[in-house]
């Protein structure tokens, strides 16, 4: 099951690193010039210098919050994917519990399954967090709204959480 296409988050991750790569680079060369012996030498090209320092650090930073987005989504994903198989086994259940030729005790036996499959999918809500956070629960989900970019929780009955 595929919650949403990634094309635009591949982008920016592509954006990222390709700018990453290049700051990276002009931080090389300014590093091997001999223009500096000491600070109070240029004091301009050493201020520049810290800014594009900082400028680094923060682009790291932000990689780091990508790839927990990232893994915050393949969690939420992989416990979508395991809700939706045990819903294909209930309608399975649903569909062989209508069959004329099951006895009373083989349908027991079919809703009994379906009620222990009812009783995991409330647990996969409950346990379902990242990080400590409750993610997807019984009064909320997670979405990705496409046009303000970034992830909205959103209640059950489909207002903002905000």
């Amino acid at each position: 099951m595929i919650i949403a296409n990634n094309a635009t988050f591949k982008m920016y991750i592509s954006d990222y690193n390709r700018q990453n790569s290049r700051l990276q680079t002009a931080m090389g060369r300014l590093s091997l010039g001999s223009r500096f012996t000491s600070p109070g030498d240029a004091p301009a090209d050493l201020g520049i210098s810290e800014r594009f320092r900082a400028q680094i650090r923060n682009s790291e930073e932000a990689g780091r919050v990508i790839q927990n987005a990232m893994n915050m989504l393949q969690s939420t994903d992989s416990w979508m994917q395991e809700v939706h198989n045990i819903l294909d086994r209930m309608g399975e259940l649903a569909v062989g519990a209508s069959d004329g030729s099951k006895s009373q005790d083989d349908r027991f036996n079919l809703n009994l399954e379906f009620q222990q499959l009812k009783t995991e999918i409330a647990r996969i809500s409950e346990a379902g967090k990242y990080n400590g956070l409750q993610i997807n629960g019984k009064t909320a989900v997670s979405v990705w709204d496409s046009v303000l970019k970034r992830i909205i929780f959103s209640q059950a009955d489909g207002t903002d959480n905000r």
